[in-house]
């Protein structure tokens, strides 16, 4: 879920290291296949995944979660040459130390002297929150690489989980901020905040112990799933997250020691954003701008039954809104025949913000625009009312396969926007899942130009 920045592994033959060639060979992307099995059956690589984009190449990026083999995963775009998907990606191994990779979170740093490529996720075995970091530091090339894989925050106390749904941003600063979900069991659950410091802090491990500060910002039966991590142009932090015990939405951002109403030494804020109905799941975050222009919205999901559910919206409008509070404004985009919304992500595209999510086996795409064909009614320039949102499929399923349960957005810097998802082969009779892997889909949605996503795109 993403506008993010992020370091090859190769280095360029120019002063940036990379193959600027690879930004021209992008703009004729249709669906790919990056990293299919060699034998299909019982192979699952693919329903936990996350992509980020390198805004000087439009190099892609997909960390994923191996289940089958208990790896953490990366697929990058090299043009050719590489050993998965028909030569054009390379995929690797990052971290294969016993059952790991899962919930895989990614985002890019990118400053004149530094590249970071960040991955969060969990170790499933321990439960550990984990983090895998690139870096590539120097100018000009070639300068120097280093890489490491540390726990931020691992299980004390008896705890079973503290790795789940993680979500990682960098700030402006290079500064590594995670939110996660952690538990114990069913009663004693929580939502935590990781970030990095010089000294001193609380968690961390080897030669990262003391280098990373870890909080809990709200905790409760079923508190805290769901975890979405984003920070503004003020490198101020905002954190979506669902609670299971009240069906409930909410968000979450430090304001200080005892200004907040929640976390430690009441330092954060935690808002209930909507409470009607079943909502809050599969949230997923975007802020953009600061100040009069930041922009902040949550896509998530409304349950109406086991079977049905929608896709809803909330957006912060300072007071007047017709959220559970009423400084949010909450809406709802699509309804939807499933009730399982992985795929749900949210990205903002030039001020358009736009929403991948799955439905009944299909991986569809809303994004704002008047006069579309859902979304709320809105007054419209010369009168009237109109749909302030389109939705459509971008890849359809069918009874041996489903397509999107996991998809994540990102936009890269000419306009176009990547959606990396999962397709998984469904064994004859719905005895369960043959295989699942990563496929990816990119499109030159320029800001204003959405005609290539107003009707649909089908699987190949």
């Amino acid at each position: 879920m993403r506008h993010i920045v992020i370091l090859g592994a190769l280095l360029l033959p120019a002063v940036f290291g990379f193959n600027a060639s690879i930004e021209g060979d992008l703009g004729a992307w249709s669906q790919i296949a990056i990293d299919p099995p060699r034998l299909s059956m019982g192979v699952d690589r693919g329903l936990d995944l996350d992509v980020a984009i390198n805004p000087v190449t439009s190099r892609a990026f997909v960390a994923y979660y191996d289940e089958t083999d208990g790896d953490l995963r990366l697929a990058e775009y090299v043009g050719s040459g590489g050993n998965c998907g028909s030569g054009s990606w390379q995929c690797d191994v990052l971290d294969s130390s016993g059952d790991v990779g899962r919930y895989p979170s990614i985002d890019i740093y990118s400053a004149a002297m530094v590249w970071k490529l960040g991955i969060a996720y969990e170790d499933v075995d321990s439960g550990d929150l984990k983090f895998y970091e690139r870096t590539f530091s120097g100018f000009p090339a070639p300068g120097s690489w280093t890489t490491k894989t540390i726990v931020v925050d691992s299980t004390p106390g008896g705890e079973q989980w503290r790795g789940q749904h993680a979500s990682l941003r960098y700030d402006s600063t290079g500064t590594a901020h995670i939110a996660a979900y952690a538990s114990a069991d069913a009663s004693s659950c929580s939502l935590s905040y990781s970030f990095e410091v010089s000294s001193n802090g609380n968690c961390g491990q080897g030669s990262d112990a003391g280098k990373w500060h870890c909080d809990t910002v709200d905790s409760g039966t079923g508190l805290g799933r769901f975890a979405s991590l984003g920070i503004d142009d003020d490198d101020k932090v905002f954190i979506a997250y669902f609670d299971e015990n009240a069906n409930n939405l909410l968000v979450a951002e430090p304001v200080g020691v005892a200004t907040g109403n929640c976390g430690s030494y009441s330092s954060y804020e935690c808002t209930t954003v909507d409470s009607t109905g079943d909502v809050g799941r599969f949230a997923a975050l975007e802020v953009s701008g600061s100040g009069a222009t930041q922009r902040l919205n949550i896509a998530y999901h409304e349950s109406d039954s086991s079977t049905t559910g929608a896709l809803k919206f909330a957006e912060y409008v300072g007071s007047g809104g017709n959220c559970a509070d009423s400084k949010w404004s909450c809406w709802t985009i699509d309804s939807t025949s499933s009730a399982d919304n992985m795929g749900l992500d949210l990205i903002n595209l030039d001020g358009t913000l736009v929403v991948s999510y799955f439905d009944s086996g299909n991986l569809k795409l809303a994004y704002e625009e008047m006069g579309g064909n859902c979304g709320p009614l809105k007054p419209q320039d010369g009168g009237g009312f109109a749909h302030s949102w389109h939705c459509g499929t971008l890849s359809s399923g069918d009874s041996a396969v489903r397509v999107g349960a996991a998809a994540a957005l990102a936009t890269d810097e000419d306009g176009g926007i990547i959606v990396a998802y999962s397709r998984e082969a469904v064994l004859t009779g719905g005895r369960g899942i043959e295989s699942a892997f990563p496929w990816i889909v990119r499109d030159n949605f320029e800001s204003g130009d959405t005609s290539a996503w107003s009707s649909e795109v089908g699987a190949p």
